[in-house]
């Protein structure tokens, strides 16, 4: 006969670090990852439910998000998460006051994943400040979220929209990118788009006007042609990466994010060792070279350029030694990097815990974050007969079954066993005081049987 449980695994690596992350996205002040086995975490600030574990609790350490093993990409924007499973459905979870989480409700805010929809054909997306933009397998666009500057581009003044909505006809949009206020996409021709606001020309182009409600081609406008790769915003710039490696950079320099000796359009320099990739932080740039190492431009106050220093810095230099960097992320003030061997590190501000490495100290060096053990599902199964309430908890759990419960343990979720008693009874309690508060999962041992439940300690 089948079992009804869910066996707690726990995989215990001889490895900590490495062959560990497969994608990461630095926040605010909130970081996200999914791992190689595709389980979802989460760390750092979570007043608004960012991190989607239930709860409205800073964590300093990666925290396991539920226990789907499915997740195949992740967006932290301003307060707000995204992330998209392998069947193509999407998820959003936080701060909900503009929309942004596309549940056609304007709740203040979701503390774990929701579904966005019933479609199962999203193939990626883009959290802004306020607002978010997707892309359908199809190659049609949507948006949905603040639109006080037009930054949804559905050529509409509409304060905001709280549901997806599709801009224009096309469907030969391949990548995109989310400002402050403004956005950016680039089609399969390889032209780009921008709209939203321009107050400091971060859509690349000289204008009287403050905003614009709808794409407009900014390599037309601007002269530079046709050849973008890929798009990176930050909150009052953007960055360009054409396919002859050439580099365009506009909008604020306010602190030197632009890392040029222009400020303004600038679409003149590249890099002898060509580019990989490029990320725009808020208020700063970092690009991997072709050679694996890192150079960065910009805002540093925090350390987040990982130079081992808090000195602004205005033209592309490069951040220390190491030439394995194959993906950065750039948070509000901290910076996340995923290696060639899939280890993860990260610097800059950590008041929140966003950094991950345990502590809340600012780091103006890259650090290595320990890969977490996954709690993993072997069957899921849910059985009502055995009774765990209240559930959230703050002192007393208790426990009833109709046979006799042998041993109560609970695990945090590293996998690490905090508590455990002896009951011997079909009735009991543990005092969980002590426990701090988050996430638990408690197993129910009985004679021949495992029930593993899922508790919040408030």
């Amino acid at each position: 006969m089948k079992k009804n449980y869910i066996l707690l695994l726990l995989l215990i690596s001889l490895q900590t670090f490495a062959q560990c992350w497969q994608d990461v996205s630095a926040g605010d002040n909130h970081s996200l990852g999914i791992k190689t086995d595709g389980t979802l975490w989460a760390w750092g600030e979570n007043f608004q439910g960012q991190l989607g574990d239930g709860t409205r609790i800073n964590k300093n350490i990666p925290t396991q998000i539920g226990t789907s093993n499915d997740w195949l990409k992740v967006y932290a924007g301003f307060w707000y998460s995204i992330g998209i499973k392998s069947n193509g459905t999407l998820w959003t979870w936080g701060y909900n006051v503009y929309g942004q989480l596309g549940y056609s409700t304007t709740i203040g805010y979701r503390t774990t994943p929701t579904q966005v929809g019933t479609a199962t054909n999203w193939t990626s997306a883009a959290a802004g400040y306020n607002h978010t933009l997707a892309l359908k397998t199809d190659g049609t666009l949507w948006s949905w979220g603040s639109n006080v500057y037009g930054e949804l581009g559905i050529n509409s003044t509409d304060s905001q929209r709280n549901f997806p909505t599709q801009i224009g006809t096309e469907s030969n949009w391949t990548r995109i990118s989310a400002g402050e206020h403004f956005s950016f996409a680039v089609k399969s021709n390889l032209s780009i788009w921008g709209w939203g606001l321009n107050s400091v020309y971060q859509l690349g182009f000289t204008s009287s006007a403050e905003y614009f409600s709808y794409p407009r081609d900014i390599a037309s406008i601007t002269g530079t042609g046709y050849g973008a790769l890929d798009v990176s915003t930050g909150y009052e710039h953007a960055i360009n990466l054409n396919n002859s490696q050439g580099l365009s950079v506009w909008g604020s320099d306010n602190y030197g994010q632009l890392g040029t000796v222009n400020t303004g359009f600038d679409s003149g320099f590249a890099f002898s060792e060509g580019v990989q990739s490029i990320e725009a932080g808020p208020y700063n740039t970092f690009i991997i070279l072709g050679n694996g190492r890192i150079v960065a431009s910009g805002r540093n106050d925090y350390g987040q350029l990982g130079n081992g220093t808090t000195n602004q810095l205005y033209l592309y230099t490069n951040i220390g030694t190491a030439s394995d960097y194959e993906r950065i992320s750039a948070g509000g003030y901290h910076t996340l990097t995923l290696r060639t061997d899939g280890t993860l590190k990260a610097c800059g501000r950590n008041d929140y815990g966003q950094l991950g490495d345990g502590t809340t100290t600012q780091r103006n060096q890259f650090v290595s974050i320990t890969c977490p053990t996954t709690l993993a599902i072997e069957d899921i199964t849910i059985t009502n007969d055995v009774k765990v309430y209240p559930n959230p908890v703050e002192n007393s759990l208790n426990f009833s079954f109709n046979k006799e419960i042998k041993t109560v343990s609970i695990y945090n979720l590293l996998g690490q066993e905090v508590l455990s008693k002896s009951l011997q009874a079909n009735e009991g309690s543990v005092d969980i005081s002590s426990l701090q508060s988050g996430t638990y999962f408690v197993k129910v041992f009985t004679d021949n049987q495992i029930k593993t439940l899922k508790v919040i300690k408030e």
